[in-house]
Order: C-alpha cells, then structure tokens, then sequence
C-alpha cells in the first residue's frame, strides 16, 4: 500500500475536482459561443458589414497564408492533419 503523511483520498479528490472544473468550463465555453452565435445570427446586416475591419482582414490574409504553406508543405500528409486541429483557433 502506498504510504503518505497526507489523507490517501486527499489526490483522488483533488484529481476529480480537475477534471470536474475542465468539463464545467467546456460546457460554459459552448453555451457562452453559442450564445455569441445566436447574438450574430439575430444582428442587423448593417452592423455585420461594419464587424469586417483591418484585423479581420489580417486575421483572414494569415489563415490564407497558413493554409497555403500547409498545401506547399514538404511533408503534406502530416500537415494536412493540422487543418482541422488549427481551423478552431481560426475561427
């Protein structure tokens, strides 16, 4: 048995809160974006055209570059699967 000067459930504990608090805060970060989503859908065209400034465009122009030095890869079997990894962060 393993032996500890601290209570033997003190690091189950401790190990279920973590997982605990990471599965509460991907449920709040899905209702939170799904809440943005809705937000965005229900706005006027007007305000959506006047969201699209120069970081956006920056922000596109680099997903673009990004994508295309993903297709010119050296090695494009192993980069091809970064897409759907790094199309998340994009988005």
């Amino acid at each position: 048995m393993v032996q500890t000067r601290y209570n033997i459930l003190l690091p189950f504990y401790l190990f279920l809160a973590s997982v605990f608090s990471f599965l509460v805060s991907l449920f709040l970060l899905q209702v939170f974006l799904g809440l943005l989503s809705l937000l965005w859908i229900f706005e006027s065209w007007e305000n959506k055209k006047s969201a699209f400034d120069k970081i956006l465009y920056a922000v596109i122009l680099f997903g673009l570059f990004r994508l295309i030095s993903i297709i010119f890869s050296v090695y494009p079997s192993q980069s091809v699967t970064a897409i759907p990894k790094e199309i998340l962060f994009y988005t």
